[in-house]
């Protein structure tokens, strides 16, 4: 079985709104794939 990899990419900043949205992606993304690993 492959190893899974999530990536992501912002323009950049730290507006409470884009922390809160990248948060809310690494939770969910945690829950669904625990074992992938996760750059940005």
């Amino acid at each position: 079985m492959s190893q899974h990899k999530i990536a992501m990419l912002t323009a950049g900043g730290l507006a409470p709104c884009l922390s809160s949205a990248v948060g809310g992606l690494i939770e969910r993304y945690s829950e669904i794939a625990p074992d992938a690993a996760m750059i940005g």
